[in-house]
């Protein structure tokens, strides 16, 4: 029998846009060494897609780049429409409306406006800190997958040198236009809106305040938005049609985009400056059959794409490395099955599917110049995006004939708490016993990690059979946190055999949970902030990690 081949990195990840570098994130926080690369040879320069949503802010909290993204980030300006021909009258504001209520459950209630190149900045600096760095000119060309391996040819873009790689796992994040689709054979099925083309630019210019977003349209042909990109400096991003336009020849002549905007805006007072980035694009919606093979996946744009309206592609990348990242890292450790990563397509499948419905309803919308195609809010922001149809997801309270099979993946409005759901946070809770570093007063998203799941008992110490503890022992304690909550009048003794334990002062975990003050519940969060489980026993606790850890437990 010959001898297993010598790994080069556990992962191997081709791309390095925000699917990637989430991916390599999540996963070196688990401490799973990654290997990330990508063919270009700079990093990529563009606003692109910039809008993050309250979802993907949750994300970023888990993954510890949050403060750093808000330090960076602005948030949307109303927009002023101008009347055509002379372009310079408005004639209404419309506000985006990215935002809801704040409440306690949900800390992060509106988007934030931050270029994909200053996003991609961050993480990589994140990643630095843990001792990775993306390969740049490095272009993975093929792979062979065996039954423990994959071996991967990597280009080397400066002097064409083949490096052969040996992995555990493969991921494509490298786009649209990718190989590792293609070479997976996964299917690719949608259409292209050959009569939408659009021109992207990012430039510095002058004559429109930055307080503002600037749109210029009439139903004939003329459509045009400008607005200021979250540096302090006169650099602004432009979307308009681009349709018979000469890139090339507008990227050489900055006079060319000069007249360009004028002939789009009537105005003649708007000055362009230096030319940072400029690319032509065709709306595409396409979406994969399923997200992997064997030991090889896509995430990203390698697995779907779709129109730029309502701002949930580059969110939705973001999400489906989070959702891969845990599940690949215990696999790695051993310490589950590679069955549980087939849940990764289950439940990112369908996600994606109505994520494609809303964007291209919203983009013929735009097309038609409907002010409501503007509105950022509701569905948008992601928060009632769940995964309750999943395999690897128990609710011991689900009634016979419960079909979450047939609910919205967007989110079900007015409905109560379920396995499959967002987990919401609950501030106020006053720690009795945990380890230093937790403040004194706290809360769930303080709580909560990317590296272990969080087992949440609420109840008394007394009410908690002392079968759910042991249930949950069961658990490899390097992926498992265990936390009890008490009502704020309920006295839980420093000898409660968990690791922290806290008095829920506010009651808004016991309300954000929907459990009764004089009631036992067993919530376990994942590691990606979904709740895994909503358990009531013990032999509940041992089937959920049964379906997440298999038989390794």
């Amino acid at each position: 029998m010959s001898a297993a081949p010598s790994v080069s990195t556990p992962v191997l990840i081709a791309g390095a846009g925000p699917a990637g570098l989430t991916l390599a994130l999540t996963l070196m926080k688990n401490g799973i060494p990654v290997r990330i690369i990508d063919k270009s040879q700079e990093h990529h320069v563009g606003q692109r897609a910039c809008g993050t949503m309250p979802r993907t802010h949750e994300v970023w909290n888990l993954l510890g780049v949050l403060p750093d993204i808000k330090a960076a980030a602005t948030t949307p300006k109303p927009m002023r429409v101008y009347k055509l021909p002379e372009g310079r009258e408005a004639v209404k504001e419309i506000s985006l409306k990215g935002e809801t209520d704040p409440t306690p459950a949900i800390p992060y209630w509106h988007m934030l406006i931050i270029g994909q190149e200053h996003t991609e900045a961050i993480l990589r600096s994140h990643l630095a800190k843990l001792g990775c760095h993306v390969e740049l000119g490095a272009e993975l060309i093929s792979f062979e997958q065996h039954p423990d391996h994959v071996i991967a040819q990597v280009r080397k873009v400066q002097d064409s040198s083949i490096e052969t790689v040996t992995c555990h796992w493969l991921v494509g994040t490298d786009g649209a236009r990718g190989v590792v689709r293609k070479l997976l054979g996964l299917t690719f099925l949608g259409e292209t809106y050959e009569d939408h083309q659009m021109l992207l630019a990012d430039l510095h210019l002058t004559g429109v305040d930055r307080e503002h977003w600037h749109r210029w349209y009439n139903v004939s042909d003329k459509f045009l938005l400008i607005r200021p990109t979250e540096y302090n400096d006169d650099s602004f991003s432009l979307v308009g049609p681009a349709d018979g336009l000469d890139i090339a020849k507008i990227t050489e002549d900055p006079e060319e985009l000069a007249a360009y905007i004028r002939a789009n805006t009537g105005r003649d007072d708007i000055e362009v400056g230096k030319i940072k980035w400029i690319s032509q694009y065709r709306p595409n919606v396409r979406m994969v059959n399923k997200f992997g093979e064997g030991r090889v996946f896509v995430a990203g744009d390698a697995a779907h794409v779709h129109s730029p309206a309502g701002g949930q592609g580059m969110n939705s990348s973001i999400q489906d490395s989070f959702n891969l990242g845990w599940k690949l890292a215990l696999v790695e450790k051993g310490l589950a099955l590679p069955a549980l990563l087939s849940s990764y397509t289950d439940e990112r499948l369908p996600v994606i599917a109505k994520m494609l419905n809303i964007s291209t309803n919203l983009f013929d919308k735009v097309v038609a110049a409907d002010e409501s195609a503007w509105d950022r809010g509701g569905q948008l922001l992601q928060l009632g995006i769940h995964y309750r149809w999943s395999p690897v997801v128990l609710d011991e309270r689900a009634e016979p004939g419960d079909s979450p099979a047939s609910a919205n993946p967007y989110g079900v409005a007015g409905d109560a708490i379920r396995a499959g759901d967002r987990a919401p946070d609950a501030p106020g809770l006053l720690k009795v016993k945990g380890p230093d570093a937790l403040d004194t007063t706290t809360s769930l998203f303080r709580i909560f990690g990317p590296s272990y799941h969080t087992a949440l008992i609420f109840g008394f110490p007394g009410q908690v059979p002392q079968a759910v503890l042991a249930a949950l022992k069961r658990c490899p304690a390097e992926v498992l946190r265990t936390a009890l909550i008490t009502p704020k009048d309920g006295a839980a003794p420093l000898t409660a055999d968990v690791e922290l334990v806290v008095s829920d002062q506010d009651g808004h975990a016991y309300t954000g949970y929907g459990v009764g003050s004089d009631n036992m519940a067993a919530v376990i969060v994942r590691p990606d902030g979904v709740i895994g489980g909503y358990l009531q026993s013990a032999e509940g606790i041992g089937r959920y990690f049964e379906r997440v850890f298999g038989t390794s437990v």
